[in-house]
């Protein structure tokens, strides 16, 4: 040990301190790596048993909610109340017509309560204005109508299953009410078999999605012979439970009572450790109660792979724990061996630490002590030099830096004034005085750039019968959105020169030409040049609205009912050229429109970030349709910025309201609908 240099002997200590730590960090490891795989295979359990229950239940309640429509509209509740008005009975068999092409199931069917007949179509067989049957009571085939009606519920969810032939289907029967009075029933149909199909043959190694009874009956699972065989000919249905795939007698027990829990608690997700086909696996069990199913995930954490290496952060976080105690154990180790000799060398290396570079070491050590004592030496010197030197660039540097910083303020006031005048400049030419003298307060204007200016304008001007009023949504926003503001501006104005304002079809496709000639074709195929378009020309004399859209659409309603006048699918500037048309409705005083920009659709809100969308935007509106512009306005802001939250605006945003016969009396819905 003696003839080992300070290099050996630190060697020998060190060796011996890696193997200790090296020991405990294996130990600490496996510890460690057994516990994250279990807490990822729970995650995954609980998350995939989360996600097939939301991927079956969503549309469900979207088949419901567009049921629920159905049964519960005016028409419907008009023709039930007189079914022998051959108008009514036309009215209601075109609407049921729309309303079967939006189900999923395509078909729908309608009991009515005052004649027990019971009509029913779909897109497999001819369409039939005539009942199918009679409905009666004391026939088993017709008791699920007689039980629905004398439910306290408005609505039931039957599930229809047919193990043999792997199909799921669930019947949505709705009751139609008018008051206390029950006028029927009507309802569809909804097919589950892909959504079942998809979740118990696509999951992934060492995960088994499995949809169990309410008695723990296995209802669908990857594996098909745990719910029937067949010898070629006939099925037979085996009945299997997921208590026969479980080893121990307490594990059924406790997934006895895990599915008791989730039916108490829908939910809620319960989560067990179970031994299952012989393994140890993670059960997560969650209840669709309308569906009266349980859905299950069981995780093997061996097959699963649940812990991958992006997952090895706390292992390091703990190696560098254990390499802290390998440092202090050297460190105990040095002390006795190598700082002993060192205190000369300490208290030089002090006296350099208080800015004292004129140190001179004497020693008569030809030992590694002695080599160091001779490289501290030259160090010091070296670092007086390198001090001074660094000193004087500091200097240097600093004196850059301040004048650096001083450009960078005048160019940044240079731009924020540039962006002023950018904003004046744009809105300079939004026809907010026109506007408000034609129109008065039977109109709205939502202007929200996302930044200073921004790429929406609107467009309004009056001639001897009427005027064109409109949005324009340019690509783009800030800065670029709003030069592109300017060509479109200028082509519209150029286009209205000389065609006028009463052909909203000409002037687009007279914008999107000279757009096109403008912006020419070279550049503009390597950038965003298109731009969404609503224009409404409002005949007063003739009480007529004529409208042509690009990518955009006009929203109306009358006080009591509704609709859409839809644009042309392609945008102004598009790669394909269209040929932009007209669309006609006649007006009255009652009727309000809107016209809105994408910024408003796409806004990200709400607890998932979704968009804001068009259903709500329709509800918004027609909420508050009968209402004065200004209450509607502040109904729309109110409900955006509720749906946006925190998040940040996304786009810019542009919404005109107006009520075309701006200066007829204020509407009266109930007065104008029973004239």
């Amino acid at each position: 040990m003696s003839r080992l240099g300070l290099r050996g002997r630190s060697a020998l200590a060190l060796l011996f301190c890696v193997l200790i730590v090296l020991a405990l960090a294996l130990l600490g490891g496996t510890v460690m790596l057994q516990a994250m795989e279990r807490n990822q295979s729970l995650a995954l359990s609980r998350s995939a048993t989360e996600y097939n229950k939301l991927r079956i239940v969503a549309p469900v309640e979207r088949e419901l909610a567009l049921a629920q429509r159905f049964a519960n509209s005016e028409i419907t509740r008009a023709w039930l109340l007189d079914e022998s008005d051959p108008a009514k009975r036309q009215m209601f068999f075109a609407e049921a017509k729309r309303y079967r092409r939006a189900f999923s199931d395509h078909s729908y069917f309608i009991a009515s309560n005052l004649s027990h007949r019971y009509w029913f179509n779909d897109d497999k067989s001819p369409f039939s204005d005539e009942p199918r049957y009679l409905l009666t009571r004391g026939d088993p085939d017709h008791d699920w109508y007689f039980q629905l009606i004398a439910s306290p519920r408005d609505f039931e969810l039957n599930p229809d299953f047919d193990p043999g032939l792997g199909l799921f289907k669930v019947w949505i029967n709705l009751v139609i009410r008018d008051g206390d009075r029950v006028l029927g029933a009507a309802g569809t149909g909804l097919d589950l078999t892909t959504f079942i199909a998809h979740l118990t043959e696509r999951a992934s190694a060492g995960v088994t999605p499995m949809l169990l009874g309410t008695d723990g009956r296995i209802e669908a699972h990857p594996d098909r012979k745990l719910i029937a065989e067949t010898d070629g000919k006939t099925v037979h249905m085996l009945r299997r439970t997921i208590y026969e795939l479980l080893d121990r007698d307490s594990d059924r027990a406790a997934v006895r009572t895990a599915i008791q829990a989730a039916i108490t608690t829908p939910d809620s997700i319960q989560s067990l450790d179970v031994r299952l086909d012989g393994r140890r696996q993670i059960l997560s069990l969650a209840y669709a109660p309308d569906l009266k199913w349980v859905l299950a995930t069981a995780v093997d954490p061996a097959a699963a792979r649940t812990v991958t290496a992006k997952q090895w952060l706390p292992a390091v976080i703990a190696g560098l724990l254990l390499l802290a105690l390998l440092t202090m154990a050297i460190l105990v180790a040095v002390n006795r061996i190598v700082l002993t000799p060192l205190v000369q060398l300490t208290g030089a290396a002090r006296r350099l630490g208080r800015g004292d570079y004129a140190i001179d070491l004497q020693h008569r050590r030809g030992d590694e002590i002695g080599e160091l004592t001779d490289a501290f030496a030259t160090m010091a010197g070296r670092i007086r030099e390198h001090t001074e030197m660094l000193e004087t660039r500091v200097a240097e540097r600093t004196h850059e830096l301040q004048a650096l910083n001083e450009q960078m303020t005048i160019a940044s006031r240079k731009l924020g004034d540039s962006l002023d005048y950018a904003q004046l400049i744009q809105s300079a030419i939004l026809p907010t005085q026109a506007l408000r003298s034609a129109l008065g307060e039977q109109q709205f204007v939502l202007w929200r750039p996302r930044d200073i200016v921004g790429g929406d304008f609107y467009v309004f001007q009056s001639d001897d019968r009427g005027y064109l009023i409109g949005v324009i949504d340019c690509a783009g926003h800030g800065v670029p959105g709003a030069l592109m503001t300017m060509i479109a501006h200028t082509a519209l104005s150029t286009a209205i020169d000389a065609l006028g304002l009463r052909d909203p079809a000409a002037l687009l496709q007279q914008l999107d030409e000279r757009v096109r000639g403008m912006l020419g074709t070279d550049h503009a195929r390597h950038i965003a040049t298109r731009m969404d378009a609503g224009l409404a020309y409002v005949d007063r004399g003739a009480g007529l609205l004529r409208y042509a859209g690009a990518k955009t659409s006009l929203y109306w309603s009358d006080g009591q009912q509704a609709g859409e006048l839809h644009g042309d699918r392609r945008a102004v500037g598009d790669r394909r050229r269209v040929d932009f048309t007209n669309r006609e409705m006649g007006i009255s005083p009652y009727h309000v429109c809107w016209i809105c920009s994408d910024g408003v659709l796409d806004q990200a809100g709400g607890d998932k970030g979704y968009s804001f969308g068009e259903q709500a935007l329709q509800t918004t509106l027609l909420a508050h349709a009968t209402e004065p512009m200004a209450t509607q306005s502040a109904a729309l802001i109110d409900a955006i910025e509720s749906w946006q939250g925190d998040r940040p605006q996304r786009d810019d945003v542009t919404v005109i309201g107006f009520r075309p016969l701006a200066d007829g009396p204020r509407p009266d819905p109930e007065h104008h609908h029973e004239s």
